[in-house]
C-alpha cells in the first residue's frame, strides 16, 4: 500500500463527529479529487502530485478539535504519522507549509501552493455551490451558535466568491466561468431578499425555527437507530455464544436449562424492541386538492403524494410556494408526525434496554443459583 493510500486509512476517522456538515470527509475526498484534476493540467511531477495529495487529506485533519488554527494542528498531523512512516523530512516540510497556505489569510506564491489553495476552494465554482454554502451555514450555526438572516449570507458568499481570483492557469480555465454563474445567481437571490426584507415579511425567524426543529428531530432519530443497531449487535453476539457454547453442554448439565432459557428469551425479547425501534412506519393519507387547500393533508411527507401523479404533485407544490399558510401548515404536521414516530422509537427502545438490563441481573442470578445450589 502507497503512502496516500496508508494516509487515507490513517486520516478518515478524524472525521467521525458528524456535526461538521462541511468540513467532513466528504469535502476533504472533493480537494483531493480537486488537487489531481488541477495537477494534472499543470503537469506536475510525480513526486510533486504525491505532495500535493499528502496535504489534502491531512488539511482539514485539525478542524474537528476547533477551527482556529486548525490548520497547525493539521500539519502537526501530517509531520506526525509521515515521520513514522519514515518519509523524507524535506518532503515532509513541504506537506506542512501546503497544509498551511491553505488559511484564507496566507497568500500562495508558488505553483504547489496555488493548486492547493484553489482545490480547496473549488466549491464556490461548482453547480452545487448553494448546497456547500448550506452546509457550512449549517456547521456555523451548529458548531459556532453563530447565525446569519438568508440576506446576510447571501450578501458574504457573493463578496467573497467575486473577490477571489484564481492564480493558476488550470484554476483560471476549469472554475472562471462557473464563478461567474454563482456570482450571477447570488445577485438574484439578493434581490429576491432584499425585496422581501423591504416588505418586512417576517418568515426568517420561522423558516429557521423549522429547519433547526427538523433538523434536531433527524439527528435524534438518527441516534435512536444508532442505540437499536447497539442492542441488536450486543443480543445477536451474546445468543451465537450461547448456542454454540452453552447449548451443547445442557444434556450434561440439566441444571443449566433454566438460566440457559431465560437468558435467550431475554436476548429474543430485547431484539424485537429493537426491530419495532428501527423498523420502517409509512403513514399514508388520501391526497385531493380541497383537502390540501384546507390545509388537511401534509404534501411534504412521500406517504402522502408517492401514487398521485407527477403533475398533480407540481400543482399542490406550486399552490404551497404561493400560500404561507398552507406550507406552514404542512411543516407543522410534518414536524408532528416524526416527533410521533420518534416518540415510539424512545419508547421501544426505553423497554428494550430495561429488558436487557433486568433480564441480563435475573439470568446472572440464576446461573449462580443453578452452580451454587444445583436449581
Amino acid at each position: 500500500m502507497n503512502i496516500r493510500d496508508q494516509a487515507k486509512q490513517h486520516i478518515k476517522p478524524f472525521f467521525a463527529d458528524t456535526r461538521f456538515t462541511y468540513h467532513s470527509w466528504d469535502h476533504t475526498l472533493t480537494v483531493v479529487d480537486n488537487v489531481r484534476q488541477i495537477a494534472s493540467m499543470e503537469r506536475v511531477s510525480d513526486q510533486e502530485m504525491e505532495i500535493l495529495e499528502l496535504a489534502a487529506y491531512f488539511h482539514d485533519s485539525g478542524y474537528q478539535q476547533g477551527s482556529e488554527g486548525h490548520e497547525a494542528r493539521g500539519a502537526r498531523i501530517a509531520r506526525e504519522f509521515l515521520t513514522s512512516k519514515d518519509f523524507p523530512q524535506s518532503r515532509i516540510t513541504l506537506v506542512e507549509e501546503l497544509i498551511r497556505v491553505t488559511q484564507m489569510e496566507v497568500e500562495a506564491t508558488n505553483q504547489l501552493e496555488f493548486i492547493i489553495k484553489e482545490a480547496d476552494v473549488a466549491h464556490i465554482a461548482s453547480a452545487d455551490y448553494l448546497i456547500y454554502g448550506d452546509r457550512l451555514r449549517q456547521e456555523e450555526e451548529t458548531i459556532h451558535s453563530t447565525t446569519h438572516t438568508d440576506l446576510e449570507w447571501a450578501k458574504y458568499n457573493r463578496q467573497f466568491i467575486k473577490n477571489y481570483k484564481w492564480k493558476s492557469k488550470s484554476g483560471k480555465k476549469l472554475y472562471r466561468e462557473g464563478q461567474k454563474e454563482n456570482v450571477a445567481e447570488l445577485k438574484e437571490i439578493i434581490k429576491e431578499l432584499q425585496l422581501e426584507a423591504d416588505q418586512k415579511i417576517p418568515s426568517r425567524g420561522i423558516e429557521t425555527m423549522y429547519r433547526v426543529a427538523l433538523r434536531n428531530h433527524n439527528q435524534l432519530s438518527k441516534i435512536a437507530d444508532n442505540k437499536a443497531n447497539i442492542m441488536l449487535s450486543i443480543t445477536a453476539l451474546m445468543l451465537s455464544i450461547l448456542l454454540s457454547s452453552l447449548a451443547p453442554k445442557i444434556d450434561a448439565n440439566p441444571r443449566l436449562l433454566w438460566p440457559t432459557i431465560l437468558i435467550v428469551t431475554v436476548c429474543l425479547v430485547t431484539m424485537i424492541y429493537a426491530i419495532l425501534a428501527t423498523r420502517p412506519s409509512v403513514s399514508s393519507a388520501s391526497y385531493s386538492r380541497e383537502k390540501l387547500l384546507n390545509n388537511e393533508v401534509n404534501l411534504l411527507f412521500f406517504g402522502n403524494f408517492y401514487k398521485i401523479p407527477l403533475e398533480e404533485f407540481e400543482w399542490g407544490m406550486n399552490r404551497l410556494m404561493e400560500d404561507k399558510e398552507l406550507l406552514y401548515g404542512s411543516l407543522s404536521k410534518d414536524l408532528y408526525f416524526l416527533g410521533s414516530v420518534l416518540a415510539k422509537k424512545y419508547e421501544y427502545l426505553r423497554i428494550g434496554y430495561m429488558i436487557f438490563m433486568v433480564g441480563l441481573v435475573l439470568s446472572v442470578l440464576a446461573f449462580i443459583a443453578a452452580f451454587t445450589f444445583g436449581l
